[in-house]
């Protein structure tokens, strides 16, 4: 968590245009949501609290202080834009997480299903409906 908040701190501490700004935060988004292995270990981890609920209290508790850092780094993108979300970013940060999950898992199944470049567009696709940012980047 503390690295990613790096990452995100670094793009916005750069002397970039609002386009730039957009452009990398998406391409870091898939470069973390296209780690399939990464993915498919935060849903194992989560399948595994359901069937052993003395560690359920602590799944929960990690995925909230994940969910709240994607939200906070919603919070400064949309700031540094000088745009406002098109929902909360509690909204947008779940609707990428769970983007990112879902493909994750089915691409770990079968990795011939969806290819590598497929999950790229998807994902650059989804970013930029979800989080509303293609019109910025347009206009």
């Amino acid at each position: 968590l503390e690295q990613s908040k790096k990452n995100i701190a670094a793009i916005l501490a750069g002397d970039l245009s609002t386009r730039q700004i957009i452009e990398r935060i998406r391409e870091y988004y898939v470069h973390l949501a296209s780690d399939g292995e990464h993915c498919t270990f935060m849903l194992g981890v989560q399948l595994y609290s359901l069937q052993h609920p003395e560690i359920r209290p602590h799944v929960a508790e990690w995925l909230k202080r994940d969910r709240a850092l994607v939200v906070e780094q919603a919070q400064d993108v949309y700031a540094a834009i000088g745009k406002e979300p098109p929902y909360s970013t509690e909204i947008v940060a779940l609707g990428l997480i769970s983007v990112s999950q879902g493909l994750g898992l089915t691409q770990a199944i079968d990795p011939a299903q969806i290819p590598p470049e497929l999950v790229a567009r998807t994902l650059e696709t989804l970013f930029d409906r979800i989080a509303a940012l293609d019109e910025t980047i347009r206009s």
